[in-house]
């Protein structure tokens, strides 16, 4: 997606198992295993995170923006979040961050297409 200004020499090697079916399939349950800020070639500030569901690992792309309604107001590493599909016919997908301490669920406004798997 936006890997213009991304070194890449040392990421992580991405086993991508059937993480990338479970995202279309189902909610997920995301551990966050790394987070990084990145510029596109625009100037516009994106997430670059590595999230495992367990099956495998991917990488996940979010604009700050889009993490506007999260109590923390950015992804971060070690946190666990839900990616879920909740509009199939417009693609939309919504990033809801799981809280531990809280019963409450923040939900991210849709952004169409919130994730890409590589």
């Amino acid at each position: 997606m936006y890997e213009n200004n991304v070194d890449n020499s040392d990421d992580v090697p991405v086993k991508i198992a059937s993480i990338k079916e479970n995202m279309i399939e189902q909610d997920l349950t995301v551990l966050v295993k790394s987070v990084s800020i990145h510029r596109n070639d625009d100037d516009i500030e994106y997430y670059k995170c590595l999230i495992s569901d367990g099956s495998g690992l991917a990488w996940f792309y979010a604009s700050p923006k889009s993490c506007a309604l999260l109590e923390s107001r950015r992804i971060n590493k070690g946190c666990v979040y839900r990616l879920c599909r909740v509009d199939a016919k417009r693609n939309a997908n919504h990033l809801v961050l799981l809280s531990a301490a809280k019963s409450l669920v923040k939900q991210i406004q849709p952004l169409g297409r919130v994730f890409e798997v590589l």
